[in-house]
């Protein structure tokens, strides 16, 4: 799921996703095993935006998380409406 979100919902061109990779690859002491690291990136971008740590579902209907017809064609529609 996080996989879809940061590759499909965030916004292009957004600064703070790469920084939060950087960050979180970065890490000394990776306190959580490998497969949890893009939930990791997706938590730290989310604890970077105006209203820190939206559980995604909040940050969707909040806009944060953009959901457009053009990067996901008729399930952008059924995602509104199942989120909203």
């Amino acid at each position: 799921m996080e996989d879809f979100m940061l590759q499909r919902l965030v916004p292009d061109g957004d600064a703070l996703l790469g920084h939060a990779e950087t960050v979180v690859d970065a890490l000394p002491d990776k306190r959580f095993p490998p497969k949890f690291t893009q939930k990791a990136r997706m938590r730290s971008w989310l604890a970077w935006q105006v209203r820190p740590g939206l559980p995604p579902g909040h940050a969707v209907r909040e806009n944060v998380l953009t959901v457009s017809e053009a990067r996901l064609g008729t399930f952008a529609q059924w995602l509104r409406s199942a989120l909203g």
